[in-house]
């Protein structure tokens, strides 16, 4: 592989139609990721997106799209047509790396790349499917494509009509650990909850459903009928759509004084509500996007908040890491109930437990802003 030495800082673009704040886990990604790619002197990096308002980007370039979201003129790709030309205009005689998770801007970027004569690099950054059509378009679209879990890439491998091999990367989400590795003691977190002390508290903190389907909160409710009584469940990050229904649920069940769900949080809170815990969970249930496609960023998060972790055996989990989660069988609530127990036996001074966190630096958003520019270095 031939290394590219630039006489001059590369251009990488990152696009995306996405409005901020942030309030799903993609933008999450997408904003902490800009910020690690930000760091590194020898790009210029740019985040596109339709709109920042408020938020605070800590000194990243950014270039609003500003798309009209109602009237004759609102179809996004539309919109697109005739906005990603101006951007080209204004990065004239320059070669841009464009980095994107958004099929339609990929598709349009190849098309405007094409007539307009431009040597720009496409770069597919892989988060989930979309129909077959539209994922072979986006494949033929891109020069190199990221993919953020095995199965990802697998499935990309399946539409293709050429080998992708030479020109991809498996790349899985990452964490910012100075957000979540915070130094507060369990009970001190639990008093600023207003958690109560005495109980053991298990938590899961993220959606609670992703595409419409169920993340594994209803298991984690039905758990709390034959726990012991000590037991106590707390979620965080919940739409107010869920958070009805799943209060609905825990009152059917009767275990409504066993829980407490609440709704989005801040990445701060988060790291507190986290520490507040003796065991965290990811109990994802057995379908074919939490088994393959999925790249488990709460997981990641998990294991920097240094307490034990019960995770649902899923090849995208295992995959990440093996050793030092408490797997269970997807869907099995007395196997969920069992590693529940075992793991409350640990602490954050374990060596199970720290053996875990160790391990989640490496997959740090800087880790892995430095891997993604070396591979877009390299000359196939």
């Amino acid at each position: 592989m031939e290394v590219i030495r630039p006489n001059q800082p590369r251009i990488i673009i990152f696009f995306s139609t996405k409005t901020f704040p942030p309030t799903t886990a993609d933008h999450f990604y997408i904003s902490d990721f800009s910020k690690s790619m930000s760091k590194i002197k020898e790009i210029d990096y740019y985040l596109v997106l339709n709109r920042k308002r408020n938020f605070n980007f800590e000194g990243i370039n950014c270039i609003e799209l500003k798309l009209i979201k109602n009237g004759f003129l609102k179809s996004t790709l539309f919109q697109l047509l005739y906005k990603i030309p101006i951007l080209f205009r204004a990065f004239k005689q320059k070669k841009v790396i464009f980095i994107t998770n958004d099929k339609y801007v990929g598709i349009v970027l190849r098309f405007w790349n094409s007539i307009l004569f431009q040597r720009h690099t496409i770069v597919g950054d892989w988060h989930h499917k979309s129909s077959p059509l539209v994922d072979r378009l986006f494949l033929q679209s891109c020069d190199k494509n990221i993919y953020i879990s095995s199965g990802m890439k697998k499935y990309a491998e399946q539409i293709s009509t050429n080998n992708i091999g030479g020109n991809s990367i498996l790349s899985p989400m990452g964490v910012n650990p100075n957000t979540f590795d915070i130094e507060l003691s369990k009970r001190d977190a639990r008093t600023e909850l207003n958690l109560p002390i005495g109980k053991k508290i298990f938590g899961y903190f993220g959606r609670f459903t992703t595409f419409g389907q169920e993340k594994g909160i209803r298991i984690c409710l039905e758990s709390l009928i034959d726990l012991p009584d000590d037991y106590f469940f707390v979620a965080a990050g919940a739409t107010e759509e869920d958070l009805n229904t799943y209060t609905k649920i825990a009152k059917e069940l009767q275990v409504f004084d066993k829980m407490t769900l609440l709704g989005t949080q801040s990445q701060s809170k988060l790291a507190i509500y986290q520490k507040a815990c003796d065991v965290l969970v990811a109990p994802y249930p057995n379908t074919p996007h939490y088994a393959h496609n999925m790249s488990p960023m709460k997981l990641f998060e998990y294991m920097v908040a240094k307490r034990p972790i019960v995770a649902s055996r899923l090849d995208s989990m295992t995959s990440i890491i093996d050793e030092g989660i408490f797997y269970f069988n997807p869907d099995d609530k007395l196997d969920f109930i069992i590693k529940i127990i075992d793991a409350n036996n640990l602490d954050e001074h374990s060596d199970r437990v720290v053996r875990v966190y160790n391990d989640a630096f490496k997959y740090s958003w800087d880790s892995k802003a430095k891997l993604i520019v070396s591979f877009l270095n390299r000359k196939a």
